[in-house]
């Protein structure tokens, strides 16, 4: 049995504005980015989706 699928990430709108906003205000205070909070909140905007065909 062959099952032909594909699988696709969706992202959400609003991560890539925070990953802009992020660097800027990194760069402006000099502060390091907490990667624990990074990863939950890239977890939370990336949605995996199987595609059937």
């Amino acid at each position: 049995m062959k099952a032909d699928f594909t699988i696709k990430v969706v992202q959400a709108w609003w991560l890539t504005p925070y990953f802009y906003t992020l660097a800027a205000f990194c760069a402006l205070t000099g502060c390091e980015v907490d990667e624990k909070k990074l990863l939950r909140i890239i977890d939370r905007a990336l949605k995996p989706k199987i595609v059937w065909k």
